[in-house]
C-alpha cells in the first residue's frame, strides 16, 4: 500500500511541478523556473527518503538506531544542499522555496485525501454503498 501511495504522490508532484515550472518560465524567468525545479526535486527526494524510513519502521526493523541515523543523515544532506544552493546563488531562492513548498502542499493534500478514504472505509461507506448511489432516489414516503 505504501508503494502505491508513493507512486501516486510522485506522479502528482511531477504534474504540479511541471505546471509551476512552465508557468514560471512563461510569466517570469528561466532562473525562477530552474529554482522551482531544484526545490521540487529536493523536496521529492526528501519525502521519498522519509517514506523509506517509515517503511523500515513498518517491517518491525530490529535496528532502530539505523533508522535514526539514516534519518539524521538524510536531513544533514538536505541541509547541506540548501546551504550550498544559498551560498552559490546559482539557483533562484524564491523559486527554490516555491518548488519545495509545492511538494509540501501536495503531501498535505494527498494525506488529507488518504485519511478521508480511510475514515470512509472504517465507517463502511466504501464497501456498502459502492456502485449503489442514486438507485433509490425519488422513492420517498409517497410510495
Amino acid at each position: 500500500m505504501m508503494n502505491r501511495l508513493i507512486k501516486r504522490f510522485s506522479l502528482h508532484v511531477l504534474v504540479v511541478l511541471g505546471i509551476a515550472i512552465a508557468a514560471s518560465a512563461a510569466v517570469f524567468s528561466r532562473d525562477l523556473a530552474f529554482g522551482v525545479f531544484v526545490g521540487g526535486l529536493l523536496g521529492l527526494l526528501n519525502v521519498r527518503g522519509l517514506s523509506r524510513g517509515i517503511t523500515g519502521l513498518d517491517r518491525n526493523n530490529p535496528h532502530p538506531a539505523r533508522l535514526f541515523f539514516g534519518g539524521a543523515f538524510r536531513l544533514f544532506i538536505l541541509f547541506t544542499a540548501i546551504v550550498l544552493i544559498a551560498m552559490t546563488r546559482k539557483v533562484d531562492l524564491v523559486g527554490f522555496l516555491v518548488g519545495f513548498t509545492l511538494v509540501v502542499f501536495v503531501v498535505v493534500v494527498e494525506g488529507a485525501r488518504e485519511m478521508r478514504l480511510i475514515i470512509k472505509d472504517e465507517q463502511g461507506e466504501l464497501s456498502v454503498n459502492k456502485g449503489h448511489e442514486g438507485e433509490n432516489e425519488g422513492q420517498g414516503e409517497d410510495r
